[in-house]
């Protein structure tokens, strides 16, 4: 009978998991949508000179998506992917400093709490990680097989 109720409880936790993960995927795509429709943000990312301004721009338009990700991310996503992105897409000014600006919020502002520091220097890697591949990933040269590596890696 107990080991009837564990099994029970550990496929409602899975189904819970697997939403959590849609709603997220979901938000994400929303958002990435409502980004790439609006002028102002599509200007930012074509500028053949981008300015502090733009970069700053877009940074701060990341640093809200891994915010708004962390409250709405299962315990095992947060604010990683929008920092990843930011790098990926935006450069190195943009994925350090929306590393900075979602990692001081992750240390400052911790739902776990304990894991605080943690979750700050993860954060922080992930947008070393993101800058230190822009330049392969805006040439074209990441095929999409590595694109999902560096974001798993990037997750351990």
């Amino acid at each position: 009978e107990r080991l009837k109720l564990y099994r029970e409880e550990i496929i409602i936790m899975v189904d819970v998991i697997y939403f959590n993960m849609l709603l997220n995927i979901g938000l994400l795509v929303l958002i990435a949508a409502l980004l790439t429709n609006l002028e102002f943000v599509r200007t930012l990312f074509l500028e053949e000179q981008s300015s502090i301004f733009s970069k700053t721009a877009l940074a701060v338009i990341f640093g809200i998506i891994s915010i708004v990700s962390t409250y709405t991310g299962t315990y095992t996503d947060g604010a990683m992917i929008g920092v990843l992105a930011a790098g990926l897409l935006g450069g190195p000014y943009v994925g350090m400093l929306t590393a900075l600006i979602a990692g001081i919020h992750r240390y400052l502002f911790d739902i776990g709490g304990f894991t605080a520091v943690s979750c700050a220097v993860s954060t922080l890697v992930e947008g070393i990680l993101g800058s230190v591949f822009s330049a392969r990933f805006k040439s074209g040269k990441m095929k999409q097989a590595e694109i999902c590596v560096l974001t798993a890696a990037a997750e351990v």
